[in-house]
């Protein structure tokens, strides 16, 4: 990625007007959003059909949203992701199927639960493609953002696994008195980097992947997990993006400990400006220069946590906000990052 840097790309806090206008407009594309994906229930276009609703938190039908609207507007957006179409279209591929589930464990003995994506066109070629993993945010990992990203990535040619941090089959990660015990646990750098390394592991064990070539990404406490990958720098492991990452230096510091070799994974790093739970960015960066990590960031002014996710438009929470803008932006550096270490 080159050397590291820093750049504010762009500054929403100007004028007061400016953000009442904005928030406005997030609210009415939000209503806009949600009206379009009642309308278009039952389409039969592509893998969003068999992630209907919120889910029933269960085994067969995990729950993958805070509540409907939530997974009505995130429905929409999916739909609608002009990225997923050019991607299927300039690759000549169906959309990918259902994905498959997949439990594996880690070293330290959790049994975690993963779904894999990939195109039913390119599942049969052995070691040929691509492999991305992607780690969930304090949710868990049943999640219809994470499996809209995983589609896209497929539409792509990789073969994508939604890890699971929590131990968690069926999204009972959305309530968070559940999600207490497992967070906690993570809090632990190592409990943190065991996880992390299993999903790579299972990753690479999957038939269609090229082990040499895998990438990882993660957003809010799955950019933690990015993070701490890149300064272990597993094999295989050439690139990690963290998105609104939650990760400090004492992360970067326990991962690199226990690397025997210079790390071969780059680090890209999309950060929002008004992001309350990554207080102290600048020294997770100096501990990623110290321990030799290849890293770039990229600052959005006025960015708020969890600037990825459309769905943030519903948050009540003043931390969170969706940004279009910085959203569209940070999800091009990512697919960039991925072309250039993959291939």
């Amino acid at each position: 990625m080159g050397p590291a840097k820093t750049r504010e790309l762009f500054s929403l806090r100007e004028l007061d007007l400016t953000s009442l206008a904005q928030g406005f407009a997030a609210q009415l594309a939000a209503h806009f959003l949600l009206a379009l994906a009642l309308f278009s229930v039952g389409v039969g276009a592509r893998g969003v059909d068999w992630a209907a609703g919120r889910g029933a938190g269960t085994a067969a039908d995990p729950r993958r949203a805070r509540d409907d609207a939530w997974a009505a507007l995130l429905r929409a957006r999916w739909l609608e992701d002009p990225r997923l179409k050019s991607h299927l279209a300039a690759a000549k591929l169906p959309p990918p199927k259902e994905p498959r589930r997949l439990a594996y464990a880690s070293p330290g003995g959790a049994t975690l639960h993963g779904e894999v994506f990939v195109s039913p066109d390119l599942e049969a070629r052995k070691g040929a493609l691509p492999g991305v993993v992607l780690f969930h945010t304090a949710a868990g990992p049943r999640d219809l953002f994470l499996s809209w990203k995983a589609e896209v990535l497929a539409a792509r040619g990789c073969c994508v696994l939604v890890a699971d941090l929590f131990g968690d089959a069926n999204g009972d990660g959305w309530d968070g008195a559940w999600a207490a015990a497992p967070r906690a646990q993570l809090r632990d750098p190592a409990v943190l980097l065991d996880r992390a390394v299993a999903a790579v592991t299972a990753l690479r064990a999957l038939e269609p992947v090229d082990g040499s070539k895998c990438a990882c990404l993660g957003w809010c406490l799955g950019g933690r997990a990015a993070a701490a990958l890149a300064a272990a720098s597993p094999e295989g492991l050439k690139a990690a993006v963290s998105f609104h990452g939650v990760f400090d230096a004492a992360v970067v510091e326990a991962a690199a400990a226990g690397r025997r070799d210079a790390p071969s994974c780059a680090l890209l790093i999309l950060s929002g400006s008004d992001d309350p739970f990554v207080p102290d960015l600048d020294g997770a960066v100096a501990a990623l220069a110290a321990a030799g990590v290849p890293y770039e960031t990229h600052v959005y002014g006025g960015a708020k946590h969890g600037f990825t996710n459309p769905a943030q438009a519903l948050n009540d929470n003043a931390a969170f906000a969706y940004d279009d803008k910085a959203a569209t932006g940070a999800w091009a550096l990512a697919e960039g990052a991925l072309v250039a270490a993959l291939g």
